[in-house]
C-alpha cells in the first residue's frame, strides 16, 4: 500500500468513528488525481520535518495561493432547443410521412417526403432535431480548494492537523 492509499485509508477507519469531519476530509483528498496527492503528502512530510510549528498554517495559507486540486472538471450537458423548437419538432413530426412497420417505425420516411415535396419541412424538422444537447466543461478545481480551505477554517479542534501529524508520526513507528 503506497502513502496515498494508507493516508486515505486512515480516514476511513477514523469515519467510521461517527466522526463527521474525517469523512468529507476523506472525500475530498480523495477527489485528487493519485500522483498528485502522493507528491503533496512527501511534501508535507519534508515540510513537518522542517518547521513543525508552522507547516500547517504555511499549508492552510498556500490553498488560496495556489491550485491545490488540480484537473478537477464538472462536465454538463446544456439543452440548445428552446422550448418553442421542441414544440416546433412535434408539429413537423406530425405532417411528416412515418414510417409505419418494421425496425424505422416511426421515424420520418425520407422517401416519401421527396415524393410529397416536404423537403423544406423536412430539412428544417433534421436541423432542429441535431440540436439535442452539448456537453460543457468547467473547472471546480478553485471550488474545491476553497471547500477545504473553509473546512480547515471551521475545525476548531485542529482535526485535519492532527490527523496528519498522527499519519507520519505512525509512518516513522513503522519504519523502525
Amino acid at each position: 500500500m503506497d502513502i496515498r492509499e494508507e493516508f486515505l485509508k486512515g480516514f476511513e477507519s477514523i469515519s467510521y468513528q461517527n466522526i463527521d469531519i474525517a469523512n468529507v476530509y476523506r472525500h475530498l483528498f480523495s477527489c485528487m488525481e493519485h500522483d498528485s496527492l502522493k507528491q503533496e503528502l512527501v511534501y508535507m512530510q519534508k515540510r513537518i520535518e522542517e518547521t513543525p510549528e508552522e507547516w500547517f498554517h504555511d499549508f492552510h495559507k498556500s490553498m488560496r495561493q495556489t491550485d491545490f486540486f488540480d484537473g478537477l472538471f464538472l462536465h454538463y450537458n446544456v439543452d440548445e432547443q428552446t422550448y418553442e423548437e421542441l414544440e416546433e419538432i412535434k408539429e413537423l413530426k406530425k405532417a411528416l410521412p412515418l414510417h409505419e412497420e418494421g425496425f424505422a417505425t416511426g421515424i420520418v420516411d425520407s422517401k416519401k417526403v421527396k415524393e410529397l415535396g416536404l423537403d423544406k419541412e423536412y430539412a428544417r424538422y433534421m436541423s432542429l432535431k441535431r440540436k439535442k444537447s452539448v456537453t460543457k466543461t468547467r473547472s471546480i478545481s478553485g471550488h474545491i480548494d476553497m471547500v477545504l480551505w473553509n473546512m480547515i477554517h471551521l475545525d476548531k479542534e485542529d482535526f485535519l492537523k492532527k490527523y496528519i501529524e498522527n499519519f507520519y508520526k505512525q509512518l516513522l513507528i513503522e519504519k523502525l
